[in-house]
Parts: C-alpha cells; sequence; structure tokens
C-alpha cells in the first residue's frame, strides 16, 4: 500500500510515457518515462528493474545471503559501494534527525514482531509483546573510508528499509535521466527527474489514511522527492494490542504518537523519507514544528482525522503546485 502514488490515468492520457510495474523491496514499484522513442524505452526500464532487484539482494535484512544480513552477522565488513552509500545515507539522516531515524533499531523491530517480510507476518496472533529492545545507536556504527569498511559495536543490528526506498529512488531517476523526464515510485517514495510535457508536474496522489480509494491531495512535481510515514498499513496486532514498524529509538518500541500519517516534499527522496518518518514519531505539535524550522512541504493526519499542515504546504497550494481533493479541515 502507497500513501502517495503517481496518477497513472494522467500519466497515459498525456502522454508519451512508458511505464513498467513490479515488486521489489517488499513493495509496489511504478516507473515512468517520457520519451518519444518506444525502442528505447523497454531496455531501459529493464536495466532500471535489473538494478532495483540486484539491490534489494544487497540490502534486505530478510535475506540471510544479503551483504546487509552479512554485515549485522560479522560485526565488521569491507562492502560493496552501494551499500557503503546506503549506510552512509542511513547515518546521514540520524544526525540530520537528532537520532529519530535510526538505522540500528533493528533488534526492536524483531522484538515488536517485524521478524519477516510484511506479506508473510501473521496480522494477528496470541504471542505475548516483548519489552522494548536495546537500540545500540547510530553512533555505534563505525566507518573506514580508506577501506570501505564498516563495523558494528555495542550490539548493533542495522536495517535500512526507509533508507534503502528513498536511495534507490534518487539512483534510479540518475539513471535513467538520459533518456528524459522520469519516475520512480518504490512503495511511496517517489523521485522525478524534469518536468512532465504538458502538465504543471508530475501529477503525484497523496491518498487519505482514513479512508481507502480516496486522495487528499495532488502534488504536481518537477525534480522533487516526496514520501509518505505512516502507521496505517504496517501494522499487527498481538494479544489485542497494536504494533506498528514506526520505531521510536529513544523508547525501542513502536512510536506513540497522534499522528497517522506524515507526507514531506523534498529535494530529495531520502530526505522526504527521513523527514516524514521524525515528524511521524515527535507527533502534530513537535513534528510539524520540526518540518517548519526546515522550510518543509508537509501534512500530515492524525489518528482523529485533523489534517495538519506547513506554511509552504500553504505556499505550494498558492502557487498551484498542490491542489486539495477533498474538503480539508
Amino acid at each position: 500500500m502507497e500513501d502517495v502514488s503517481p496518477s497513472a490515468t494522467q500519466l497515459l492520457r498525456h502522454g508519451p510515457a512508458f511505464g513498467k510495474k513490479f515488486r521489489a523491496m517488499g513493495c509496489e514499484v511504478g516507473i515512468w518515462i517520457v520519451t518519444s522513442d518506444a525502442w528505447q524505452a523497454g531496455p531501459w526500464l529493464e536495466q532500471a528493474q535489473a538494478w532495483l532487484w540486484e539491490a534489494e539482494a544487497t540490502l534486505s535484512r530478510f535475506r540471510p545471503e544479503s551483504e546487509l544480513s552479512q554485515l549485522n552477522l560479522q560485526k565488521q565488513l569491507t562492502v560493496s559501494p552501494l551499500l557503503w552509500d546506503v549506510v552512509r545515507w542511513a547515518l546521514w539522516a540520524a544526525r540530520w534527525t537528532g537520532g529519530l531515524v535510526d538505522p540500528t533499531i533493528l533488534p526492536a523491530l524483531e522484538a515488536a514482531g517485524y521478524v519477516t517480510s510484511f506479506e508473510k507476518l501473521p496480522k494477528h496472533t496470541s504471542a505475548d509483546a516483548k519489552g522494548p529492545a536495546q537500540v545500540a545507536g547510530w553512533r555505534a556504527v563505525q566507518l573506514w573510508p580508506a577501506k570501505r569498511q564498516i563495523q558494528l559495536r555495542d550490539g548493533a543490528h542495522l536495517d535500512l528499509g526507509g533508507v534503502a526506498k528513498g536511495y534507490a529512488a534518487r539512483q534510479l531517476t540518475r539513471l535513467l535521466a538520459p533518456l528524459g523526464p522520469c519516475l520512480v515510485d518504490i512503495g511511496g517514495d517517489i523521485a522525478t527527474w524534469g518536468p512532465f510535457p504538458g502538465m504543471p508536474g508530475w501529477p503525484v496522489a497523496v491518498d487519505h489514511p482514513h479512508y481507502s480509494q480516496t486522495d487528499l491531495a495532488m502534488l504536481w512535481l518537477n525534480g522533487e522527492a516526496v514520501a509518505t510515514s505512516g502507521i496505517d498499513y504496517r501494522r499487527w496486532w498481538k494479544n489485542g494490542r497494536e504494533f506498528h514498524h514506526i520505531i521510536d529509538p529513544r523508547t525501542g518500541l513502536p512510536a506513540k504518537t497522534d499522528l497517522l500519517s506524515v507526507t514531506v516534499v523534498a529535494r530529495s527522496a531520502v530526505v522526504a523519507e527521513a523527514a516524514a518518518k521524525a515528524a511521524l514519531i515527535l507527533g502534530s505539535r513537535r513534528g510539524l514544528r520540526w518540518l517548519e524550522t526546515r522550510g518543509l512541504v508537509g501534512i500530515a493526519v492524525g489518528r482523529d482525522g485533523q489534517i495538519y499542515t506547513t506554511r509552504p504546504w500553504q505556499r505550494w497550494l498558492k502557487e498551484g503546485k498542490a491542489q486539495w481533493t477533498i474538503a480539508a479541515n
């Protein structure tokens, strides 16, 4: 399930756009290219798919043979350029968010019950809930650039899920850019390159977390990225108690927040992903203020249905870069 998605109907209506959809990284992926050369579009889309599948094989914590799993097992490893880059971005996100987005939360995710891919995860069990797991903290990750070596200290184990998706979306737009304007959507982490011809931008719908199949707003992206962090989909229950995948590193438990979802627009999908998650963990009052101080376009929906926006969002409305598709409160 995605909380933001490209409007395929509008893309097809305003061609020439060529697209490809498939599954990777535990989610639905959509890639769109604008080009008049149909013969080139197919091979480029296949190349993008192959790159993403290779990235998943490297970065998945659910594959024991993946490079990430080997790093978690061995604790010190000379790694590939791909894993090195993603870990560097993950540490940047941790530093930028003051530790709210921390790649060392894997023990807490597993303690909460997220031990297999979400499609295979039982949504209701009678298993007893475990207490909080210790999060080593991002400073326990040591980088040795000269050797491209990563060391995990203090029992640290890495999960790169959200950052990996944002990074992959960013990299794929760079891969496809020589062919023309493009959009990459990896489970709602969306990156764009260039304008969409004949339209105000790439049309991207923001879903309403309280109403399935209902859009909350429409964005028009021209090189920007957007990501949503939410607890409306990846959640499960143990003995009637709700759990979800957004871990608060300060407690080692699923975040207690009055927000259901946060959507953020930024120049990079990694930035949008990290900002949305940090704001969600902080909640409506502190989270929206955190986005405001960084000048980010943001929209959040509370558990009670209340809609919150940042001042940059209001500016986007005035400039025609965003529009409500339902009556907002």
